[in-house]
């Protein structure tokens, strides 16, 4: 029996947590065991991501190397009219505010997920792909029981989850939306990890799972098989910053979620947060604030120059320079989960994983659902 590797693994659901644990236990590493989570929590949290989703994967090894691993989603390459696509809005209710989204097939992109998570496996994996996959297999398999958040998202994701028969037969058995104790399952997903398992990455992008899939979205959809096949994940250097004494490693343009960080944080290096106690009214508004002063700095230098050279530093000179002190509205953010994973031997993983806004079109057969809303901003 392989020793045991030291470790935590923080993640968004309880199970989806386990199976990095049971993957530390059987002698994996850190990345092993991101990987088996976030298999994991394409069955146990199927609405916030998905092998038809996309992601990141910041990875600091014990030789004390760093990569970024970008395999999020990849618009189509032809341009298709509104007419010649399956398009449309959808009005979701976030508990007293709508926002609008658009759906359909004409909205996926192409999948990175899979191509992203066999990439970290044959750089800085260890154990065989076929262990990984194994408590994902059985929550698919055997079942999983919902707990309160998945039958929120169930509620809040109504109008999208239950557009498809298939969806509706995994998320509304009987005509109800699962509700929280009940017991779910996915066989026919555990059936899909067994193939990939079985015949890797390409199984997935130019084989049998891809043929069903583009079959699926023939009519209205506007991927073809070249944007399938075509796929490739980017490996970059990561951002670094300083906060006060500390290095900070974070996604690099053109995703703009690690420089918003970058930029929070630039903020909040001007306040003594000694003076602001965890969980105080006084904290709560003061990152309240960086937060809306954040989402303005986007709107006004970030959004439409995320592939300008040295965007990051001018950006980030922003944040020191003044300007960002006025109060401004906080805009909400779309949901994405997220695996944290650190063992003992110094690797370290943290990985983004998302169905872009939420999660749409299941692919029959397969029980993969498959990235298919766009956010007013994104159109």
């Amino acid at each position: 029996m392989a020793q045991k590797t030291p470790g935590v693994v923080a993640a968004g659901h309880a199970q989806t947590a386990a199976a990095g644990r049971i993957i530390l236990e059987q002698g994996g590493n850190a990345f092993d065991a991101a990987i088996a989570c976030v298999l994991a929590a394409c069955v146990v949290e199927s609405t916030l991501t998905s092998l038809g989703g996309g992601g990141f994967m910041l990875a600091h090894t014990a030789q004390r190397k760093n990569y970024l691993f970008d395999f999020f989603c990849q618009t189509p390459q032809r341009p298709l009219s509104l007419e010649e696509v399956d398009f449309y809005p959808v009005t979701l209710n976030f508990g007293g505010a709508l926002q609008t989204f658009h759906i359909g097939k004409g909205a996926i992109a192409v999948p990175g997920m899979v191509a992203g998570i066999f990439a970290v496996h044959q750089q800085l994996g260890r154990l065989p792909f076929k262990v990984l996959i194994e408590p994902a297999v059985q929550y698919a398999r055997q079942g999983f029981v919902l707990n309160e958040f998945n039958a929120f998202t169930y509620r809040l994701l109504a109008p999208i989850l239950r557009r498809d028969s298939e969806a509706e037969t995994f998320y509304a058995p009987n005509g109800q939306l699962l509700r929280p104790g009940q017991q779910a399952r996915l066989p026919q997903f555990a059936d899909v990890l067994e193939q990939l398992a079985r015949y890797g990455p390409q199984w997935f992008y130019q084989g049998d799972l891809a043929h069903w899939a583009l079959a699926s979205l023939q009519d209205g959809g506007a991927l073809n098989a070249v944007d399938w096949s075509e796929y490739d994940v980017n490996l970059r250097q990561p951002l670094q910053v300083s906060y006060h004494q500390y290095q900070i490693l974070t996604n690099p343009p053109p995703s703009s979620g690690g420089i918003l960080i970058a930029f929070a944080l630039k903020l909040l290096e001007s306040f003594n947060l000694a003076d602001y106690p965890l969980g105080s009214p006084a904290q709560i508004q003061l990152f309240s604030r960086v937060m809306a002063l954040t989402n303005q700095a986007r709107q006004q230098d970030l959004d439409g120059s995320l592939y300008q050279a040295d965007i990051e530093h001018q950006f980030l000179n922003g944040a020191t320079s003044g300007g960002f002190l006025g109060d401004r509205p906080l805009n909400k953010l779309g949901s994405t989960t997220h695996i944290s994973v650190l063992d003992g031997e110094g690797n370290a993983a943290s990985l983004t994983s998302s169905n872009g806004e939420g999660s749409g079109h299941l692919i029959p057969g397969t029980g993969i659902m498959f990235n298919n809303m766009l956010g007013e901003a994104d159109l």
